[in-house]
């Protein structure tokens, strides 16, 4: 019989495909796995995921709307989570609890015996929305990083960020592990690859959630400098995020994961065009891999925890710096790394290999 493990998402089961939908879907090969999320009735932006190709279990959490932002209503929403998450538990007598948020802190009962697996994927602090949130979170996390058995981390910065945060915490080495992101798996046959591009302009293409960390100015500066360049912008939007006025920024709405390719293939280079805060410095971008199976030139902001994709991406620091990197790309357009290289990175960064990281955790 199977170990069973309750896996708490932080993420909408159809949201666009992120780290925590890979994991619980390469767990569900070893382990009886049923995912807890909660339901979200605003729908924009979500894909068509469902459970179809999913063989574990999901169960969606359902709470009452706009109420957790105001404070003597939030209560009942928290007792309604416990409640319906200490249900599940007792019910399905789960020997881990995988938790990906300092949120989901407040749900593991305090009676509950079996393995608890932080998986911290993002600087959650970092990215919280006000002050109040981050005091909030501060403390849910420094309880969870106090009770859990195993501490997943997605960047060495992340373990330098909690250490310095949490100084009275005493982290011990040998419950720390690093498990990065990776790419879908299928390693895209390069001799089938449309290699027909834009003859008339150069097609710069992201991919991904936008938010206040994605910069703009580099874009504007760019339109102005070149005249048959355009990008392409796809993916949900998160927060309030103001779209420039320009007929060559195309924003295409979310696309299905599995189409990304077919969506974007007349592209002549990806971008990951960030602003460098404290939220992206620890991020080790799920995109950059997927950028690196479409076989492209990829273009991104530079800092240090992406030091190692060097041999497939072209860097930039600022301004001047992108401007140079196009020049560049519009007067070399050969792709810097070779399809041997690419075929052997993707096999050694797959899901799949990420999966066998975390069973290994959890088998600690």
């Amino acid at each position: 019989m199977k170990k069973k493990v309750l896996f708490l998402m932080h993420v909408d089961w159809n949201w666009i495909k992120q780290r925590p939908h890979f994991i619980a879907e390469g767990l569900a090969a070893f382990y009886d796995v049923t995912v807890v999320y909660r339901y979200r009735y605003r729908r924009k932006g979500y894909q068509k995921r469902g459970e179809k190709n999913f063989s574990g279990n999901v169960k969606k959490l359902y709470l009452i709307p706009k109420i957790d932002k105001v404070k003597f209503l939030k209560p009942i929403n928290d007792f309604i989570r416990k409640y319906a998450v200490k249900k599940i538990i007792e019910k399905g007598n789960f020997e881990c609890i995988y938790v990906n948020s300092p949120k989901q802190a407040m749900l593991i009962p305090e009676r509950y015996t079996g393995k608890v697996v932080y998986d911290c994927m993002d600087d959650h602090i970092a990215l919280a929305e006000n002050k109040k949130v981050r005091e909030s979170y501060y403390t849910l996390e420094k309880k969870l990083l106090g009770t859990c058995d195993e501490l997943i981390i997605t960047s060495n910065n992340l373990e330098k960020v909690l250490k310095k945060r949490y100084p009275n915490i005493k982290f011990n080495p040998k419950n720390i592990t690093l498990v990065r992101n990776g790419y879908n798996g299928k390693i895209l046959d390069i001799e089938k690859l449309d290699t027909e591009y834009q003859k008339d302009k150069f097609i710069f293409v992201y991919f991904g959630t936008i938010s206040e960390w994605f910069n703009f100015d580099v874009i504007v500066e760019s339109l102005k400098k070149f005249k048959n360049i355009e990008y392409w912008i796809i993916g949900p939007v998160l927060g309030k995020v103001q779209f420039p006025k320009d007929s060559r920024i195309k924003y295409l709405g979310t696309v299905e994961h599995d189409d990304l390719y077919e969506a974007t293939k007349k592209a002549n280079c990806y971008i990951m065009p960030f602003k460098l805060n404290d939220i992206v410095v620890s991020v080790d971008p799920v995109k950059l891999y997927e950028y690196i199976n479409f076989n492209k030139n990829i273009m991104t902001v530079e800092y240090d925890e992406i030091e190692r994709f060097r041999p497939f991406v072209n860097f930039y620091k600022d301004t001047p710096s992108y401007l140079d990197a196009i020049e560049k790309l519009l007067t070399d357009g050969k792709i810097k790394y070779s399809n041997e290289d690419r075929i052997e990175f993707l096999r050694n960064n797959s899901w799949q290999k990420r999966v066998e990281q975390v069973v290994s955790v959890i088998e600690n």
